[in-house]
Parts: C-alpha cells; structure tokens; sequence
C-alpha cells in the first residue's frame, strides 16, 4: 500500500513539473497582430526594399514554400478541390497575406523546431536558414532582427 502512494505521489509530481516547465502558450492571434502593427503598420500595400509584401511583410519565398506546401497537401488528401496556388499581387490581399503568415508562424513552430516566440520571431525576421546557422544566438544575428525581436516582444507582452 505505502509502495503504491508513493508511486502516485512520483506521478503527481512528475506531472506537475511537466506542466509547469512546459513551453510558453503561445497566443497566436495576438503574436500575429503584433507582427502586423511592427511589420507594416498594418498597411496592406506595404513593399519592403527587399520585396516583402503586404501586412505580414510575405517574401516570394515564403509565398514559394506555401504554395509547395498546399500543393503536397492537397495531393496527401482525398479531397476534389482545385488548389489556389498564389502569386504575389495575391499578396496585397489582407486576408491572403494573413492566411499565409498564420501558417508560416506556425510551420516555424511546429516543422523547425521553434519553440519560443523569440525563436520564431528571430526565424520570421532573418530566416530559418541563417538562425540555425548560428543556433539561434540573437547576439549573431543582424541587427535589424535584433531590434524586430525586441520591438515585437514588447507590443506582445503589452497588449492584452
């Protein structure tokens, strides 16, 4: 009897660790409304100097990577349903940009592995490829990103 509480009592235990180290819950909405306001102010005919379009600042190769990605998907599934593949006036579009940007987010979260939201706004900003270069040390980043992630991360923890 007392080997089996305490067995329960390791389990409570370990349980409760796992929830209270578990990774922050990100609040997607509110982490893209931030990226909204510091990327384009919210306008949606935003062109960057580098060819980042509308209010989520979309790069071709991001827009690239999605349509490769919804074009897979579409092929995985069952479903009869021609597949939008975009182009990037599409980009000017506030609901596509969003759309895109909402995925990206995410595929920054769950496919490479970034687990905190200075991690996938270090991604956003300088690319996947570059913040595994460096193993995500923002001290070797750009800094513009640098700068990005702090300017982000700020409005995020200030709004409610």
């Amino acid at each position: 009897m007392k080997l089996t509480l305490l067995l329960f009592i390791a389990i409570v235990l370990v349980l409760f660790l796992a929830v209270i180290c578990r990774a922050e819950e990100i609040q997607w909405d509110k982490l893209i409304a931030c990226v909204i306001e510091i990327e384009s102010g919210g306008n949606p005919n935003a062109v960057s100097n580098r060819g980042a379009i509308g209010i989520c600042q979309i790069t071709p190769i991001v827009l690239k990577e999605y349509n490769q990605y919804a074009h897979e998907r579409y092929y995985e599934t069952t479903i009869s349903m021609a597949v939008q593949k975009y182009t990037l006036d599409d980009l000017f579009s506030i609901d596509i940009n969003y759309h895109i940007a909402e995925w990206y987010l995410h595929r920054l979260h769950d496919h490479y592995n970034c687990d905190t939201i200075e991690k996938i706004l270090m991604a956003y900003n300088a690319g996947i490829t570059r913040c595994k270069k460096v193993d995500f040390d923002i001290k070797k980043l750009p800094k513009e990103t640098q700068r990005y992630v702090v300017k982000v991360m700020k409005l995020y923890q200030e709004t409610k």
